[in-house]
């Protein structure tokens, strides 16, 4: 899987490298966000199904408790999501231009790819134990996808959301990985980037306030970490 993960990420970097600059960070760090969270639960979904079986058998039988297997079973997936999105991360950053004099832009970014990385696993762990099989598993990681990517205030400029959508942007685990990443690879930029980032009628991207993103992410794989244990 990581081979074909890394094969994916090199065949849409060189697509979006050839776009203009505007386009291919947006597009790009968005797209990429899409293949993680597509290339991260969908194995999942498949996997936990067939594990269900015997992980309810030992359950049952006292061989081990819900909390300590959730822990590594966890641990075991979010170890190997992290290793490849690191790699992925090393092809995409230069791809999509990041700014290379500041070392901290490339970890700032990293750090938040893993953040996200993480919510990802945890969210294809609960589909896999939540869902009847792995074919309904499956069919329900485009629509939550979609769904998301609709209510995370990025798609849909900040000024033609509906009033309704507003509260689902703030648990969402692309909203703020979304606005940090906009931020690393626009700020300082032009002053028309700028504009874009900060203005409450697009983004409304505080470019002071990017740590704040970083705690809203560390947040959600919080309560996701423990929401899967009562799954």
């Amino acid at each position: 899987s990581w081979m074909m993960l890394l094969f994916s990420t090199s065949i849409f970097c060189s697509q979006y490298f050839q776009l203009h600059v505007c386009a291919s960070k947006m597009l790009g760090s968005l797209t990429y966000m899409m293949t993680i969270f597509q290339a991260t639960c969908n194995p999942l979904c498949v996997i936990m199904p067939m594990e269900r079986a015997v992980i309810l058998r030992g359950y049952r039988n006292g061989v081990f408790a819900a909390g300590p297997y959730w822990l590594a079973r966890s641990t075991l997936s979010v170890a190997h999501s992290v290793v490849s999105t690191l790699l992925t991360s090393l092809i995409v950053y230069p791809c999509l231009q990041g700014p290379d004099k500041n070392p901290m832009y490339m970890i700032g970014f990293w750090a938040m790819i893993q953040l996200f990385t993480i919510a990802c696993v945890f969210i294809g762990l609960i589909l896999g134990m939540g869902t009847p099989s792995a074919l309904a598993g499956l069919k329900s990681v485009p629509p939550l996808m979609v769904t998301m990517m609709l209510t995370s205030n990025l798609v849909i400029p900040h000024n033609k959301v509906k009033w309704f959508m507003t509260p689902f942007q703030y648990p969402n685990i692309f909203t703020w990985p979304g606005k940090a990443l906009m931020v690393i690879l626009y700020h300082h930029k032009s002053e028309k980037a700028n504009y874009l980032l900060t203005s409450p009628e697009w983004f409304d991207v505080h470019t002071g306030n990017v740590s704040h993103c970083y705690v809203a992410m560390v947040v959600i794989d919080v309560v996701l970490f423990f929401f899967g244990i009562g799954v």
